[in-house]
């Protein structure tokens, strides 16, 4: 089950998972937040009342091209004994379309884990990165 409300900038998930043996199960919850970058400037106008015409009175830098997308999610597994809890944080982060970072994508992620088996507890934790960028190579020919 996921919730996402009409602007986009939010994204609940809730997902859950159950074996046929009944002995193995997974829960879980995440939510997703896109952040906006001010980039794109809007004009407003006053009236003028002596000519009855528009006059540009400023501008104002708002919500443009989305600057980075933040998720964060919880899990709990349970197999024949075995416990897991896990927790991961990611941002991924957009290239501009008006810079150097153009159709770019990079971000990281963090995540944790706590497993208790045969009675004793581990932890595990990982950081991962990652970048791309499209190049050209060559020229652009139309396929048929």
């Amino acid at each position: 089950m996921s919730q996402a409300n009409l602007l986009g900038t939010t994204t609940y998930s809730y997902n859950a998972m159950i074996w046929s043996n009944m002995q193995q199960f997974m829960v879980g919850t995440s939510v997703s937040n896109v952040w906006w970058a001010y980039d794109k400037p809007v004009n407003y106008y006053l009236d003028n009342p002596f000519t009855g015409e528009k006059e540009l009175f400023g501008t104002f830098m708002d919500k443009g091209s989305i600057h980075y997308v933040d998720t964060n999610s919880v899990n709990f597994m349970y197999m024949y004994g075995t416990t897991m809890l896990s927790y991961s944080y990611s941002r991924v982060f957009m290239g501009q379309k008006d810079n150097k970072f153009k159709g770019a994508v990079g971000g990281y992620a963090v995540s944790t884990g706590l497993i208790r088996a045969f009675g004793e507890i581990s932890s595990t934790t990982s950081l991962t990165g990652f970048a791309t960028k499209p190049y050209q190579i060559g020229q652009n020919k139309n396929l048929p």
